[in-house]
């Protein structure tokens, strides 16, 4: 088998011009060589595009040489192959970990601000989102990155990402509601405690929340949400990351935007780790800014605006 290069499988990329095209090209089963156990041996340009999903499913890149641009063959040929390239969910989510140290002033502004609405295990809003401006725990390519069909799995995601069970993630469970709720009372005094430097002429430890809400949501609301970013709220991932704020961000599935269903990455990352990731691809420039839904867990929004659903928990 000849192993070709990015720019070689990107010239028999540009040749694919009818369904039948694909079909002489990746066979009568897309990737149904022996690497997921299929009988029918791959072609030259299914085995270049399968080394690059191993790495994207093992790493979370493709390899520094491929051109990301040949991956919407896909999406214009996805009819070809249907169970393995058609994305049957209406909604997207993808898990967002905000950290700390990243440039954080659209937060500040964004969830102080009004039109949040309770929707079932969140608070949501409509607001923009750029790609790779937000440094996420899952890490992409420079124009692809890892979203889910399953909004369960991308709420893991971004809570935790080594300490899960990706073949049991379905829909946001309780628990995992309640895992939140957990780690924001636990660590109430260490966000306390953070109010008493970032505004001490205003906010302390002593400070009448309520009170302060009731006069002023939106400041009131930036100082928690300022303390809770620096308080290590939320510790994870081995030390390297903290003080993380998940998020999930919800989008419509458009045409010509997703590759790759779910079912096709389920069978890499089980080959790869035993367990099922429930991922598919969102191809778009880095540059690009789209309106997204999103998700904030019901626990933090109910503590940065003082609700008494989570409030009247702290003793």
């Amino acid at each position: 088998m000849i192993n070709l290069t990015a720019q070689e499988a990107k010239q028999v990329v540009q040749g694919i011009k009818t369904p039948l095209d694909m079909k002489v090209h990746f066979g009568k089963v897309f990737m149904g060589g022996p690497y997921l156990g299929g009988s029918e041996p791959n072609t030259a340009l299914e085995e270049y595009f399968e080394r690059e999903l191993i790495s994207w499913v093992g790493i979370g890149n493709f390899t520094p040489s491929m051109a990301v641009d040949t991956l919407k063959l896909f999406q214009k040929f996805d009819q070809v192959y249907p169970a393995k390239l058609v994305i049957k969910s209406s909604k997207i989510w993808r898990g967002l970990a905000i950290q700390n140290n990243v440039k954080s002033d659209f937060l500040y502004k964004f969830i102080p601000s009004s039109g949040w609405k309770k929707e079932g295990a969140y608070y949501v809003k409509s607001g923009p989102y750029k790609a790779g401006a937000m440094r996420a725990v899952a890490q992409s390519g420079a124009q692809a990155e890892s979203w889910t069909d399953v909004e369960g799995t991308a709420l893991q995601f971004a809570l935790n990402m080594d300490d899960y069970d990706r073949n049991k993630l379905n829909s946001p469970s309780s628990s995992q509601m309640r895992d939140v709720e957990r780690d924001i009372l636990a660590n109430h005094d260490v966000i306390m405690e953070q109010l008493e430097y970032i505004d001490s002429k205003k906010f302390s430890k002593s400070t009448d929340y309520a009170a302060e809400y009731k006069k002023n949501p939106s400041a009131t609301t930036k100082a928690l949400l300022e303390a809770m970013m620096n308080a290590e709220t939320f510790s994870v991932y081995k030390n390297n990351v903290s003080s993380l704020m998940p998020f999930v961000l919800e989008l419509n599935n458009k045409p010509n935007e997703f590759v790759f269903s779910s079912e096709l990455l389920n069978m890499y990352s089980n080959k790869e780790f035993g367990e099922k990731e429930n991922e598919v691809i969102r191809l778009t420039p880095t540059s690009s800014t789209t309106n997204v839904k999103w998700k904030l867990p019901a626990p933090i929004y109910e503590y940065l605006t003082v609700n008494k659903n989570i409030w009247g928990k702290i003793k």
